[in-house]
């Protein structure tokens, strides 16, 4: 669970740390990309290009978990990998004003162009996951919609963020679980 809450804004990426790889079947690498390169210490699957898209990712993440215009949402919120979902965050039923609103969007704007290229990596790691992966994105941008329109209170918001991160954990899990390494399993891509 920890690691699942170290998520989504996203603390330093690593699916293989979360999830124990069990590789079922070996996959080839493509034409041209040596076994050495294809293959980590773990023994799960990355492509080279994947693990690029993967240091972007992070590098994305961590300026988003730093930007100081997010703090103001910190007591409502998880914006970094150092917070929980309080009791109050999972409870809170004000909704929030247009000020917090704007800076919802704004961070979800952010965390956007990060999962784009999460995204990325995994259509060049896992491209078999792309479809669960998708799925469970268009909940967490249908959830962000409605925060973002004042239609949820903070603490419905929070447990839908919840609710979704323990979805996309499984998700991840299952695809580590096959031998291939998608990208960040923790992180506030996890909990977006």
């Amino acid at each position: 669970m920890r690691c699942l809450l170290v998520s989504a804004a996203i603390s330093t990426m690593a699916l293989a740390a979360c999830a124990k790889s069990t590789p079922s079947a070996k996959i080839e690498p493509p034409k041209g990309v040596t076994t050495s390169a294809w293959t980590d210490s773990a023994n799960v699957t990355i492509y080279p290009a994947a693990q690029e898209y993967q240091a972007t990712a992070d590098v994305c993440v961590q300026r988003v978990l730093h930007n100081p215009t997010y703090l103001a949402l910190k007591s409502k919120t998880v914006i970094d990998d150092t917070q929980e979902y309080s009791f109050i965050m999972q409870h809170n039923w004000t909704h929030p004003n247009q000020e917090e609103i704007t800076l919802l969007s704004r961070l979800y704007g952010d965390y956007l162009e990060c999962r784009k290229l999460f995204m990325e990596g995994v259509s060049l790691s896992s491209p078999a996951s792309l479809n669960a992966l998708t799925e469970n994105n268009s909940k967490f941008d249908k959830l962000w919609t409605e925060a973002t329109a004042g239609k949820l209170s903070w603490g419905e918001f929070n447990r839908g963020r919840i609710d979704l991160g323990v979805e996309r954990q499984k998700l991840l899990t299952q695809i580590t679980d096959r031998g291939v390494a998608p990208g960040p399993a923790s992180g506030p891509l996890m909990r977006q």
